[in-house]
């Protein structure tokens, strides 16, 4: 998508950091979107799904509190700007860890797998579920050197923050 579609990838991120800096100015408001909106979608949706547990609203306030703080790069006040040396650290421990590999988890293989509906184009596409990868159905091994950490980000599509 970063190739195919950069003024998608473009808008997507300046939404989601003017989203960020919000959630970081106003994070009791910011809390109770979060508890709305995820009821929305979970009971009221298209497919409705309720959570196991609802979303207790003071909690969620209390820890949008704790952690708005932490949306913003203390320094510049931009979100989204990703250090290379951290992204080649964790693909270096990826590696290292036998984690580095084709497969991807997604819930849409769980559901696939629990609806027995496109169980085979889920695992044709690479995916697999959580429970696929820790019973070994990982794909296979992705050479570190083959994946430059820097192709990964999306710095350059950043809004001028």
């Amino acid at each position: 998508t970063l190739k195919q579609n950069p003024d998608l990838v473009k808008a997507f991120l300046a939404a989601t950091a003017q989203g960020f800096k919000y959630a970081a100015q106003n994070p009791d408001e910011a809390a109770e979107i979060l508890v709305r909106e995820v009821l929305a979608d979970t009971e009221q949706g298209p497919k409705p799904h309720p959570l196991p547990d609802p979303l207790k609203p003071e909690m969620v306030r209390m820890s949008q509190q704790l952690i708005s703080q932490h949306y913003l790069n203390p320094k510049t006040q931009t979100w989204g700007v990703m250090d290379m040396n951290k992204w080649a650290r964790f693909l270096d421990w990826l590696s290292q860890e036998g984690l580095l590999t084709t497969k991807v988890q997604s819930r849409l293989a769980a559901a696939a797998a629990v609806e027995d509906v496109a169980a085979a184009a889920a695992a044709e596409a690479g995916i697999t579920s959580l429970d696929g990868l820790r019973s070994g159905d990982v794909g296979e091994v992705i050479p570190r050197d083959s994946i430059d950490a820097a192709a990964l980000a999306t710095n350059t599509f950043l809004p001028h923050q």
